[in-house]
């Protein structure tokens, strides 16, 4: 994962309108919100949602994660209920092989409420689930904590 946003992250997790999303089915990755995730994608339906992405650039997908890595084509039952908005950042394309790494971008949170379809990419129809966020100018403690990892995660990036 890469921590990198600055400024608001509340201004990445607004909520995405219910409906019908193409969907990232992931075997052993969890993409957190806010966070901006390196993925290498081969699987049929993944390329494909790839590929529609970098011809609509601005779409919003969602992500869900696999019960079982090793499910080939996973259906509702084999994801997680909740998983996230995501919108593509990068894509790099493998020379010698169909797969692609792809940097992705985690936004608010989603919850699935049935797959609709599989070809030629998962789409599934979510509702936004809202975040929870702690009052910052109230709450002292929220503050020093997030103020305190901030510096701890600069230090250690910069001297990595």
């Amino acid at each position: 994962m890469i921590a990198d946003y600055e400024g608001d992250p509340k201004t990445l997790i607004e909520d995405q309108e219910e409906g019908l999303y193409p969907t990232l089915c992931m075997r052993d990755i969890v993409v957190f919100p806010t966070n901006m995730t390196p993925i290498v994608v081969g699987r049929k339906e993944s390329l494909n949602l790839v590929r529609m992405l970098e011809k609509k650039p601005d779409t919003i997908f969602c992500v869900f994660c696999q019960k079982n890595k090793d499910t080939e084509s996973p259906y509702e039952e084999d994801l997680y209920p909740v998983g996230v908005f995501a919108k593509l950042i990068k894509v790099i394309k493998m020379p010698g092989t169909e797969q692609m790494s792809i940097i992705i971008q985690g936004l608010g949170r989603c919850q699935m409420k049935h797959l609709v379809q599989k070809e030629p990419y998962t789409v599934i129809d979510v509702k936004s689930l809202p975040e929870k966020w702690p009052d910052e100018n109230n709450d002292e403690l929220f503050r020093m904590l997030y103020e305190n990892f901030h510096y701890e995660a600069t230090d250690y990036i910069k001297s990595n």
